[in-house]
């Protein structure tokens, strides 16, 4: 049959218009598109409209325009969907939304990576120390790490000796400190971080001695190449978690760890600190920040704010609100820290499941440890004496 506007014929005259009708609302009839007519053929079909007008079963109520018209629906829903004005993709095109979206995706690679850098610089740029510069140098050793495939894998720490040194040739004689460091540094000057928060109690005792263990985060030097890959949260909260466990072992389950950090270092120590509280001797947090994901957006003018899925939030607020009420915990703040600012702080204070806490705080900028502990010797001190007691 032909099916051409209003235009409507037969092949077999034998062939009732009834049976016709069936066969093309079955679908057994081909439908075919050709430029803006359509068409549905059988072949052999010739008969003519004064016919097909006249035929008893369309005159009971089957009219050729409704025929018509169910074809072109038909044939525009099932053999052409992509050419549909409804389609998904014309509607999006359509919106005015869809630029937007577009600029929003094509910027997250680069949101991502700036992030990445902005809180890893040390494990994508080379900015940090790559070897000792003191004038007496530690030892690095070898620590084992796990790996997500369940490898494990070897990375390199770091330690030495301060106090009376001279007394002994073992570290584990001496009084362990786990120290975790900022971004913006490597296992090297850490080690000058933890000297800056030990002068004090060895200018009050000259005997006491204490080993500091530190190492590089994963991009760092000299933790970098192979299969340790960057940084990132849940890399750097599981290796410090496994040195922590390694420096525990060296020194045996009775010797309880003094744990200091800074910066970034600061939420390393306080998710550690919140599963192995009751191994602490102390924690002390040095101009921590009570989120990482917040003080981007700060940093950023919030200018960051809707790819927050893209960047590691650090929640140092949840983890030191697990710590045991009786763990001793002191907090360093700087009035004029340009990285983290200091109602950060003042919100771990606040969030500080411990009993014993305290913030101390000095006119200075984001790594004025020094100037801080300077400027509040007699609460250092106190609170020192409550890490050794």
């Amino acid at each position: 049959m032909v099916l051409h506007h209003n235009h409507l014929s037969k092949t077999d005259p034998n062939t009732s218009l009834v049976e016709r009708v069936r066969a093309f609302t079955t679908g057994r009839a081909t439908r075919q598109f050709r430029g803006s007519t359509w068409t549905t053929r059988a072949t052999g079909d010739n008969d003519t409209d004064d016919e097909l007008r006249h035929h008893p079963t369309v005159e009971e109520g089957l009219s050729l325009t409704d025929i018509s018209v169910s074809a072109k629906s038909n044939s525009n829903s099932n053999s052409h969907p992509n050419t549909s004005p409804n389609s998904f993709w014309q509607k999006f095109n359509n919106s005015p939304w869809s630029f937007p979206v577009i600029v929003y995706f094509a910027l997250s690679p680069i949101v991502y990576y700036s992030a990445s850098i902005a809180i890893y610089p040390g494990s994508y740029l080379d900015v940090v120390s790559t070897g000792c510069t003191s004038s007496v140098c530690g030892v690095e050793f070898p620590f084992p790490v796990s790996s997500y495939d369940g490898r494990t894998m070897t990375m390199q720490g770091y330690k030495k000796m301060f106090g009376n040194i001279e007394d002994t040739t073992h570290y584990n004689d001496t009084i362990p400190v786990v120290m975790y460091g900022g971004n913006g540094q490597s296992m090297y000057s850490y080690l000058d971080t933890c000297e800056t928060y030990l002068h004090r109690a060895i200018i009050l005792d000259p005997n006491l001695q204490f080993t500091c263990y530190t190492f590089s985060y994963r991009g760092y030097a000299p933790n970098t190449g192979g299969d340790l890959g960057k940084c990132s949260e849940n890399k750097n909260t599981q290796d410090a978690d496994d040195f922590f466990e390694f420096v525990r072992g060296s020194h045996g389950s009775g010797d309880k760890i003094l744990v200091f950090s800074h910066s970034l270092g600061t939420g390393v120590a306080t998710k550690v600190a919140a599963k192995k509280d009751d191994e602490l001797a102390c924690l002390i947090l040095g101009m921590p920040f009570a989120s990482m994901l917040q003080t981007t957006f700060e940093v950023s003018y919030y200018g960051s704010l809707y790819w927050f899925w893209l960047i590691d939030s650090w929640r140092s607020y949840s983890w030191v609100d697990e710590l045991d009420a009786d763990l001793p915990l002191l907090i360093l703040s700087a009035d004029e820290d340009e990285l983290i600012p200091p109602h950060h702080q003042f919100e771990m204070l606040e969030k500080a499941n411990t009993v014993d806490k305290t913030l101390i705080r000095a006119d200075t900028n984001h790594n004025g440890i020094y100037s801080v502990i300077d400027a509040n010797v007699e609460e250092y001190d106190s609170f020192f004496g409550r890490c050794l007691a």
